[in-house]
C-alpha cells in the first residue's frame, strides 16, 4: 500500500498512480477531496463518499450531483462492507479522508485518540488489516501535528 501525505513530497502523478477503480471518500464534507483529487489526477472518479453531517451531504450533492453520498457512520462499517472494499474484480482501491480535526489540534484539547469524534478513524484503522480489498493508496489530510499524536505510533 503506497501513502501520499502532506508531509510527502511526492505528488500522485510521481507515484505513478494508476487511475483506480474504486476511489472511497470518507469524511466526505462538502467535496473538498473529491474535488481535490480531480485537479490532481483528473483520471480519478470517487466511487463512494459518506459523512454523518446531512447538511454536508446536500451540500456535496449539489456540488457533484451525479455523486451517491450515503449518509451513515463510519464507526458501523465492516471488513466485508461492499462499500469499502469496491466490487469483484477492481484492480485498484484509494481511500480519501479528512477526519476531524479537533482530537489533535494545537488549539483544542488534544485528546487525540481519547476524544469520541476520533473512534470513526480509529475503527477505519482498525478493519483494515482485515478488509478482503485494502486500498492502494490513502490520502489523508488533518492538522498540524496529527501524525506525532499518540495512535501515530
Amino acid at each position: 500500500m503506497a501513502a501520499a501525505t502532506s508531509s510527502s513530497t511526492s505528488t500522485l502523478n510521481e507515484i505513478h498512480l494508476d487511475s483506480p477503480d474504486y476511489v472511497v471518500e470518507f469524511y466526505s464534507g462538502i467535496g473538498g477531496m473529491h474535488y481535490g483529487l480531480q485537479l490532481a489526477h483528473s483520471a480519478c472518479r470517487v466511487s463512494v463518499s459518506m459523512d454523518i453531517n446531512t447538511l454536508a451531504n446536500a451540500v456535496y450533492t449539489h456540488n457533484f450531483p451525479d455523486m451517491r453520498v450515503y449518509s451513515r457512520s463510519i464507526e458501523g462499517l465492516k471488513p466485508d462492507d461492499h462499500l469499502i472494499n469496491g466490487k469483484q474484480g477492481v484492480r485498484s482501491v484509494m481511500w480519501l479522508m479528512s477526519p476531524p480535526c479537533q482530537p489533535f489540534s494545537r488549539l483544542g484539547l488534544q485528546r487525540d485518540d481519547q476524544d469520541k469524534r476520533c473512534r470513526s478513524l480509529l475503527h477505519l484503522i482498525d478493519i483494515l488489516p482485515k478488509l478482503l480489498n485494502p486500498p492502494d493508496y490513502i490520502l489523508l489530510e488533518n492538522v498540524k501535528g496529527f501524525d506525532v499524536r499518540v495512535r501515530a505510533e
